[in-house]
């Protein structure tokens, strides 16, 4: 059950150290605060959340995750990151950091 899909107006997501495991959900539309430090999530960051135009801050670290980072989140990569706009303020992805 994807928990976000019940909660659309969720600003602040904050679940670190609770050995949670499985996939990020990618629908987690209007958050401001994402920070899931120190569970155990797998496989690769949806696509999806880098495209959160009003996140300001992400912890993801001490997770398992695979593959690499999604463009979405460079801050320089082309003209459509939502971060050129957005005010991130804080940002940690550094696997087992």
């Amino acid at each position: 059950m994807d928990i976000c899909k019940h909660l659309p107006n969720l600003q602040g997501l904050y679940l670190d150290r609770n050995q949670l495991s499985g996939q990020l959900p990618a629908t987690l539309s209007k958050l401001l605060s994402l920070s899931l430090f120190y569970n155990k999530f797998a496989g690769s960051i949806p696509r999806e959340i880098g495209n959160l135009s009003k996140l300001e801050y992400i912890d993801l670290r001490r997770n398992s995750f695979a593959g690499s980072i999604p463009p979405s989140f460079d801050p320089f990569a082309g003209t459509k990151s939502p971060f050129r706009q957005s005010p991130i303020r804080y940002w940690h992805l550094a696997p087992g950091s």
